[in-house]
């Protein structure tokens, strides 16, 4: 990819960029345009390396239009001195693209092109949000599936996910065990602290841990501790030399 690309989440939503219009010709900046000036289209390259790439489109007025109004895909609004927002289309950045350019055009035939080159942050494997919170009828805030994902099984697994609770802004992060991908459901190694809900924002790192997900229940901790050879605890100085002395009692 381009070393002067940007790097974006992939399933990365509601992403809007500023950006610097110039004439191809003079050199100058463009001031004064507004979405019926300019066209907004997209290459995509995927991680099975095919190639999507949609065709310039008419960008759209954002709904006041304001700086502050929401994401509106194809929207855009100038900010001013030759600098405009630009709300790509969430598709561009859909989970399986590993790459590709953003594209802007001017709908009059006006020399100026821009091209904004991007390639997925390496540190994500995804950003998506919780479509189903219970797909197992159970609630046990360990099993979720997921807006969007890999077309591979397991490839998540044992990767840090961490889930941002919409309704308290709590996030916490698990590891995954298992990662189905005709559902798209994930299984952590214990349940979140929170009610996992629809529409919580998900990250998956793209790192993986190299020892087996999971951890010892604390019966399981209990039984061990109790199963230990005394021999093995008996070193002078140490604890268990003195919980044994202490039982014929010396000290």
């Amino acid at each position: 990819m381009n070393d002067g690309a940007i790097l974006i989440s992939p399933g990365s939503t509601d992403v809007s960029l500023v950006v610097w219009l110039y004439n191809a010709l003079t050199g100058a900046l463009e001031i004064g345009l507004t979405e019926t000036d300019l066209n907004m289209g997209y290459v995509r390259i995927e991680d099975d390396n095919d190639v999507t790439i949609q065709s310039v489109e008419n960008c759209v007025a954002l709904a006041s239009p304001a700086l502050t109004d929401p994401h509106l895909d194809k929207g855009c609004e100038e900010i001013g001195l030759g600098a405009y927002r630009i709300d790509v289309k969430d598709e561009a950045f859909a989970a399986g693209a590993i790459g590709g350019s953003i594209i802007i055009t001017h709908d009059s035939g006006t020399v100026l092109t821009a091209k904004i080159d991007w390639q997925a942050d390496p540190a994500v494997a995804l950003c998506t949000t919780i479509a189903d919170d219970n797909p197992d009828g159970s609630s046990t805030d360990s099993t979720f599936t997921l807006a969007a994902g890999s077309a591979n099984d397991d490839e998540y697994n044992n990767m840090i996910i961490t889930v941002k609770d919409i309704s308290g802004g709590v996030i916490s992060s698990r590891r995954i065990t298992d990662y189905a991908q005709s559902t798209k459901k994930v299984t952590v190694d214990y349940p979140f602290e929170f009610a996992i809900a629809i529409g919580d924002i998900v990250t998956i790192w793209a790192d993986t841990y190299s020892q087996t997900a999971g951890f010892a229940a604390v019966s399981e901790i209990a039984d061990a501790v109790w199963d230990e050879l005394q021999n093995d605890h008996l070193t002078q100085g140490t604890t268990g030399q003195r919980l044994q002395h202490s039982g014929r009692g010396r000290y």
